[in-house]
């Protein structure tokens, strides 16, 4: 299984990538937003998409949800929200979002 995740505080990103990377190749975790994009572009296969809801900001990380469903209509993205802004998460899965987890902040 290939995972693309994007996140924005690098210490967090190289936990997720010690806990989620269970094949040597299996996960890819970004913490430039233009990376991750360009990652979405690539020829790569993904099979899941993991994205924080708050990265850069409340809005930026909307319209990069939006770009990454338009780059991958047919693969699943998670998104990561802190517990005190879950009511966030209501334009997200109406908008496609497939689940979303509680992120430590």
């Amino acid at each position: 299984m290939r995972v693309l995740v994007g996140w924005d505080d690098p210490e967090q990103a190289e936990l997720i990538r010690l806990y989620l990377n269970v094949a040597e190749d299996g996960l890819v975790v970004c913490t430039d937003h233009h990376q991750l994009i360009k990652l979405a572009k690539s020829p790569q296969n993904w099979d899941a998409m993991l994205v924080t809801t708050t990265w850069p900001d409340h809005d930026t990380a909307f319209e990069t949800f939006c770009r990454l469903r338009e780059l991958r209509p047919d693969c699943p993205i998670v998104g990561a929200c802190p517990q005190d802004e879950v009511y966030r998460v209501a334009r997200y899965l109406s908008s496609g979002m497939r689940s979303d987890v509680i992120r430590d902040n």
